[in-house]
């Protein structure tokens, strides 16, 4: 093979990935239901049981098969899951509420934090990491608060932040 042409590969090459990653996609799923966007990003709507959320998965190079089934996992676990997060949100950000962004409003209650968690969206990235986004009104200045866990449906491994 001649220099020229082996440029040209070499330089053609991450092109050639990139209209491969760019490709449209739908798949349904009996869990997640329908998804669409592309082999790097599915988006989607869910429902189980806490009104419509936002579902995005990245395969993070994983198999998208594999994201998705690890989706489908974590939505059958959605209802458990999210109490245990608003759990730790309230464990981890109530005091720096209390602390740092109360501003001339009573301290609020583990209860009455936990209550203003309003679960929007769920992110789910690779087949570990899981993240859920709460909108929590104006509690801090309008930023959302999210808990992201490291080891999959099992949640040992969180971190909350705004």
């Amino acid at each position: 093979m001649n220099f020229g042409r082996r440029l040209f590969q070499a330089l053609a090459r991450p092109q050639m990935q990139k209209d491969i990653a760019s490709q449209a996609m739908e798949v349904i799923d009996p869990v997640v239901g329908r998804l669409s966007g592309t082999s790097a990003e599915l988006h989607g709507i869910i429902n189980a049981g806490l009104g419509e959320l936002k579902l995005v998965v990245w395969p993070d190079g994983q198999p998208m098969e594999a994201s998705i089934q690890f989706a489908a996992s974590f939505v059958q676990h959605l209802s458990a899951l999210n109490l245990r997060c608003q759990e730790y949100a309230t464990k981890q950000l109530l005091p720096v509420y209390n602390d740092s962004w109360r501003t001339g409003a009573q301290t609020l209650t583990p209860r009455e934090f936990c209550s203003m968690l309003q679960l929007s969206d769920v992110e789910i990235t690779g087949v570990e990491l899981a993240t859920l986004r709460y909108e929590c009104g104006d509690l801090f200045g309008g930023h959302g608060v999210s808990v992201t866990s490291f080891d999959g449906v099992s949640f040992h491994e969180l971190q909350a932040e705004l």
